[in-house]
């Protein structure tokens, strides 16, 4: 058999079992019960979807979507599917209004010996106010299932200035460093980070959250920006896991629907 031949099917045959083909994905976003007149997130075009492999097993994907509204509760379908496109394993997670985007990650969450726990992002943008927000859940696939152990912490949120009803947008701008407008105005936000400890807890990691907190004040002077917000001192706080899951303190959570800005306890 000719080599280029022979390096055709193989490369034919590979292919018939990879994981995350938009194929195999859309197949099973498809099989959610949208709305006919509904815009439906395929892979790997819309952001409200997202596939990686399993990390234990390269033939199975791993897929999370959001899916069609249920008595006005959004929720985010999660699924590990086989190479012939069967799904093994499903879970829901809510979610609130305002997701634009979806992302897994496999990769930074070693809980313990030969298991790690898989990373559900959701990042929201709310237009009644601008606000920008992220949260991250952890589930652990265990036993045929992908169970919930970190719900929601929310990793991230940002409040823009926004351009007061009525003003003149030209006289609420000034120009940065680098010849960028910017609004003038106060804009406030904070970031977490999530990382492992050497530390652990019945049997599981224990769970570093970080946090660095800033805030943004930008004044007009000649037209040019002067920032005169500062970034406040990190603060961290340890997760333990309980047995069943790592619990958040209500401060550090979020709950879909819900205005809350958190903060880590003692955080200016």
């Amino acid at each position: 058999m000719p080599r280029i031949i022979m390096l055709l099917l193989i490369a034919i045959a590979c292919s018939s079992h990879a994981a995350c083909t938009p194929a195999q994905v859309n197949a099973f976003v498809r099989s959610l019960p949208y709305p006919a007149n509904a815009d439906v997130p395929f892979f790997p075009r819309s952001a409200l979807v997202d596939c990686k492999t399993m990390p234990d097993d390269t033939q199975r994907s791993l897929v999370a979507v959001l899916a069609p509204a249920q008595a006005d509760m959004q929720h985010i379908e999660i699924a590990v599917i086989d190479a012939s496109g069967a799904v093994q394993v499903r879970q829901q997670m809510p979610a609130g209004p305002g997701v634009e985007t979806i992302l897994l990650d496999t990769l930074h969450y070693p809980l313990a010996a030969n298991i790690h726990a898989i990373g559900v992002v959701s990042q929201y943008h709310f237009e009644r106010d601008g606000r920008f927000a992220t949260t991250l859940s952890l589930l652990l696939p265990e036993s045929g299932t992908l169970r919930p152990v970190l719900s929601n912490l929310q990793t991230g949120e940002f409040d823009p200035a926004l351009v007061p009803e009525g003003a003149d947008p030209e006289a609420s701008q000034c120009m940065d460093d680098m010849g960028q407008p910017q609004l003038v105005g106060t804009a406030t936000g904070y970031r977490r980070s999530l990382s492992v400890a050497a530390s652990a807890s019945a049997g599981f990691a224990d769970l570093i959250v970080k946090e660095t907190d800033r805030s943004q004040n930008m004044t007009k002077q000649g037209g040019n920006c002067v920032d005169t917000g500062h970034h406040h001192p990190a603060k961290t706080l340890l997760l333990h896991y309980d047995g069943k899951g790592y619990a958040l303190p209500a401060d550090l959570g979020y709950e879909p629907g819900s205005r809350a800005v958190s903060r880590v306890p003692g955080a200016q």
